[in-house]
């Protein structure tokens, strides 16, 4: 896989809006899916351990608890993804409050592995303000996401942070991030028994977590990414309705639902055939 700056990056990103071509990028829990991937054209691919859990048959949310070491299993993954990928950058999730690692030493090992950028996963935004608050007061907040940002962007890797709030959006966007990553939470398909806010709500939102964070930096990027949105009419509806929103970040919606419903139809095709 060919090196990528951090500036290349964006000018092929911010060529591709000038074009009408919103980004498009893929959370990969698996070679198959970067190869895949790669091969129809998309923009980044995302490499955490979200992807490892969704492509084990897990539920995605696993990744937020304690079932394996997260900085650990993004460099395991990055041996099976990273050598199948040509042309395209890779995004290493990384665990900025884990409390026995250097977050320095992540980053260069990172680098050294040949990823492109990172995001804060798994990470604390979701937690409810009781909790983020005693988090903080531990030492393994939210704001341990900021510092990774800053400390990444030194470095001169992407940052393309997830967030969940208007607050968070303006505060990754004074640290300097690159891409804003809009997380509505776990993708929820019509066939998984997951609940998702309703688009529409969705939409109101995001509009609300974009203007702080414009304000703050117009030259940010905007991606969107899981709750309502599993289908590309879903996605288009927010392209239509959000003007600033750049791109989507496909993980479920693409490596797993597709590919579940065509496990399924298949075996039914064989299970199908009549020896009489």
């Amino acid at each position: 896989m060919d090196g990528f700056t951090r500036e290349g990056i964006l000018q092929s990103l911010r060529t591709g809006l000038q074009e009408g071509k919103p980004i498009l990028g893929v959370c990969a829990g698996i070679g198959l899916t970067a190869k895949c991937a790669e091969k129809a054209g998309v923009d980044l691919i995302f490499v955490n351990n979200t992807g490892r859990f969704r492509m084990a048959g897990r539920n995605g949310i696993i990744a937020k608890f304690s079932f394996g070491d997260a900085n650990a299993v993004t460099v395991e993954m990055a041996g099976e993804i990273l050598p199948v990928l040509k042309k395209t950058p890779a995004i290493a999730g990384v665990f900025a409050q884990d409390p026995f690692k250097r977050m320095d030493m992540v980053l260069e090992d990172l680098k050294r592995w040949g990823f492109s950028g990172v995001q804060n996963s798994p990470g604390m935004g979701m937690m409810k303000p009781a909790m983020a608050k005693n988090l903080e007061a531990g030492g393994i907040g939210f704001s341990k996401e900021l510092e990774l940002v800053e400390r990444a962007g030194a470095m001169g890797l992407l940052t393309a942070p997830f967030c969940y709030d208007a607050d968070q959006a303006e505060r990754f966007a004074r640290a300097g991030a690159d891409i804003l990553l809009i997380n509505l939470g776990i993708t929820a398909a019509k066939d998984d028994l997951i609940s998702a806010m309703p688009l529409e709500e969705c939409i109101e939102k995001m509009k609300r977590m974009i203007a702080p964070a414009k304000a703050v930096k117009p030259e940010l990027l905007i991606m969107c990414h899981g709750g309502p949105l599993s289908t590309i009419e879903e996605v288009q509806r927010v392209y239509d309705a959000i003007p600033e929103m750049d791109g989507y970040l496909g993980g479920s919606s693409i490596e797993r639902i597709p590919v579940e419903r065509a496990i399924v139809e298949t075996i039914h095709q064989f299970k199908a055939i009549d020896l009489a």
